[in-house]
């Protein structure tokens, strides 16, 4: 929901970027990749906030990435598996950082990928990229609270992906 109108105000001025680097789409997706990698070790080592400065400055590089892949007609499926790669890697990091938050971290990756699956197959969802960065900010300011933050986010998850999946159905029992 926020993620959409995120997009809305953010894509004409991306859109307009990306003309210019359209050629490049795969080496800004790679560098987003890169930067939302790095989060990875940083968040393991229990180094929260830069953890979260490394996800966010990834976003944007994101954003240009995927705008780029649909100017070059290449489109933004490339960024889309990256996005999931990283978002999915951050609950893996906090189970590094604390081994007692490995429950809780495999439950928030096992509805991020319910989530993203449905998103894919089915058409995107209402809980998108901005919600979950949100979550995860959220996590790497109260990192005592990840447990809490990865059952709600997971809870989600999987309400977003039920939620799509059912409205598939009736789509087709309608026609």
């Amino acid at each position: 929901m926020l993620d959409a109108l995120l997009r809305r105000l953010t894509e004409p001025a991306l859109e307009a970027v990306a003309q210019r680097f359209s050629a490049n789409a795969p080496a800004f997706a790679f560098a987003g990749l890169a930067l939302g990698l790095a989060a990875l070790p940083v968040i393991a080592m229990r180094f929260y906030l830069p953890g979260l400065a490394a996800v966010v400055v990834s976003r944007p590089i994101a954003g240009l990435a995927a705008a780029a892949g649909r100017q070059s007609g290449q489109g933004d499926g490339l960024v889309s598996v990256f996005d999931a790669v990283c978002f999915a890697g951050v609950p893996f990091a906090f189970a590094l950082a604390d081994p007692s938050r490995a429950l809780p971290a495999v439950f928030l990756m096992f509805g991020l990928t319910a989530q993203w699956t449905s998103a894919l197959a089915l058409g995107r969802t209402w809980l998108g990229n901005f919600e979950i960065l949100v979550a995860i900010a959220i996590a790497c300011i109260f990192p005592d609270r990840f447990a809490i933050i990865a059952y709600v986010l997971g809870v989600l998850c999987f309400v977003a992906a039920g939620a799509r999946i059912a409205a598939r159905v009736a789509q087709r029992r309608t026609r």
